[in-house]
């Protein structure tokens, strides 16, 4: 029998995580996932899969399961005014009465021109 011990790191959470859904990107389930935060004793984690919510499904259920708290995101790639130079930004999702909004997000959060946004 093997022992394992869980790391207790309960101030952090991991804000950019990508899946298997993410194409070249990430390698892992979501739901291993979740479960390495769990054992890792981390406070939460977001799946933050690149042009899809394709992760989250799968990684809300594991948290869940678990006791872990899941935050929901996406990575988007955003090609609204080529440039040579793309950045990146993040804007977090916000909304009235505790709900989230990616187009108000994205309207006072505007990605840098060519970026990329991270959506959390």
């Amino acid at each position: 029998m093997v022992r394992t011990r869980t790391i207790g790191v309960s101030s952090y959470a991991e804000l950019c995580c990508a899946s298997n859904f993410s194409f070249l990107h990430g390698g892992s389930h979501a739901e291993e996932l979740v479960t390495q935060a769990k054992h890792l004793g981390l406070s939460a984690i977001a799946v933050t899969d690149q042009n899809t919510l394709a992760g989250i499904v799968r990684a809300h259920g594991a948290a869940k399961d678990q006791g872990l708290r899941f935050v929901v995101g996406v990575r988007l790639e955003l090609e609204l005014h080529p440039s040579p130079r793309a950045g990146e930004g993040a804007a977090p999702l916000r909304g009235g009465r505790g709900k989230s909004s990616p187009s108000r997000s994205l309207r006072d959060h505007p990605p840098p021109r060519g970026g990329r946004v991270d959506l959390f």
